[in-house]
């Protein structure tokens, strides 16, 4: 992972690395170089392939760094009709999946969110508007 000066994020006083926190750190690849944003309200979690909260070293790796930086994390979903290949039958098992997710969620220590988001400006904007420290993210096996 990239160095960053520690002159530059006053209000965090040590900056974990992302790869040493994360309990799969042969599977994080830092997709940018930028701090981590010391004004930030909460560590995000980006889930987009790894629907899932057990065995997600995504996940993982987002609720250490949270815990590192003493800040709630957030599960963020972005939900999207954009995909025009997605069948009928495919869309209901990802809404049926979220569905679970969120009766799971309600007895975890973060807060979940699934918003509709159709164009990259709107995934965007929706990360943005819970001001994060940082984002983690999965990857897609693909």
């Amino acid at each position: 992972m990239p160095t960053t000066d520690m002159a530059a994020i006053p209000m965090i006083p040590h900056r974990p690395d992302v790869v040493d926190l994360s309990p799969t750190p042969e599977r994080v690849l830092p997709l940018n170089s930028r701090a981590l944003d010391r004004d930030g309200r909460c560590v995000v979690y980006w889930m987009q392939s790894s629907l899932r909260f057990a065995d997600n070293p995504a996940l993982e790796t987002a609720a250490a760094l949270a815990h590192a930086l003493d800040l709630p994390l957030v599960i963020w979903f972005g939900l999207s009709d954009a995909v025009p290949q997605v069948a009928e039958r495919s869309a209901r098992f990802l809404l049926d999946g979220l569905a679970d997710l969120a009766q799971q969620a309600a007895e975890r220590p973060f807060t979940w969110h699934v918003r509709w988001a159709v164009t990259t400006d709107e995934i965007v904007r929706g990360l943005a508007a819970l001001h994060p420290a940082a984002v983690v993210t999965d990857m897609s096996h693909l």
